[in-house]
């Protein structure tokens, strides 16, 4: 008789043992899941008077470490993006959804734009310049770049004035941002968008033909001759470009549907 209570009580436990450690097996491999859900309703569950950026101050960890870490995200006011850019309401949202949709962990990586390019241009190679765009969007050098950080950006891009748009530009081709543009800054730069093109380029741009394009607009552009191109010198070269000032016009008239 007591050997047979203890059997049950050892059955028992035995039990109560491995439906605790089932549910506890459950809970971890349902966790990745489970953040990827939560992700989706949050993101569907923005109201008109916020909208969730990633978290502030992050240096080296991924959107899937912020997530496991459970930080919390940063939340940026509408009327606080709408005060700091040139976009109304409903162009937020749409940017928000966007972005949302291509980056769902709330914060843009290196690969997320590199993909974005590479479907734009499929038959170029866009890794070299998605690189040199995401340092103009990555202002804090963390390796991610938030919803506020993007939305400025674009801000520039599309809003800003011919000056805001240059200088944007000139940081994209002062690679180690010392405050001025080297002669092999400015071919590394033009090389990739040469790859980023592909086989559109025409005519067809050989090593010596990228070569040759660059050292053309770094003559152009160095006015002083003193082998490196000033903000000074980029301006004014670029202000003195019309259709240059035109192609800036198309943008900054461009309207977010």
């Amino acid at each position: 008789m007591l050997t047979q209570r203890r059997q049950q009580r050892s059955g028992a436990i035995s039990i109560h043992t491995e439906s605790r450690l089932q549910r506890l097996l459950r809970r971890f491999t349902s966790a990745p899941s489970q953040l990827l859900t939560e992700v989706r309703r949050r993101s569907h569950a923005t109201d008109d008077t916020t909208v969730t950026a990633a978290t502030a101050g992050v240096t080296d960890a991924s959107p899937e470490m912020l997530l496991l870490s459970g930080r919390r995200p940063r939340v940026v006011s509408l009327a606080c993006l709408l005060a700091k850019t040139g976009f109304d309401r409903q162009e937020l949202r749409l940017i928000y959804r966007r972005f949302k949709s291509l980056c769902p962990f709330g914060v843009m990586q290196e690969e997320s734009l590199h993909h974005i390019l590479a479907q734009i241009f499929p038959l170029g190679n866009a890794h070299s310049f998605a690189h040199y765009v995401f340092c103009c969007f990555d202002r804090s050098r963390c390796g991610c770049v938030t919803f506020e950080q993007f939305a400025l950006c674009l801000d520039i891009l599309l809003k800003g004035s011919h000056e805001q748009r240059l200088r944007w530009i000139f940081n994209m081709y002062d690679i180690n941002k010392d405050g001025e543009i080297s002669r092999r800054e400015l071919a590394e730069v033009v090389a990739s968008i040469c790859d980023l093109q592909g086989p559109r380029v025409r005519p067809p741009a050989g090593p010596a033909a990228v070569q040759a394009q660059a050292d053309a607009a770094f003559r152009r552009l160095d006015a002083d001759g003193d082998g490196l191109i000033s903000w000074e010198d980029f301006r004014a070269s670029c202000l003195r470009q019309p259709e240059l000032l035109r192609g800036l016009d198309c943008l900054r008239a461009h309207r977010l549907t």
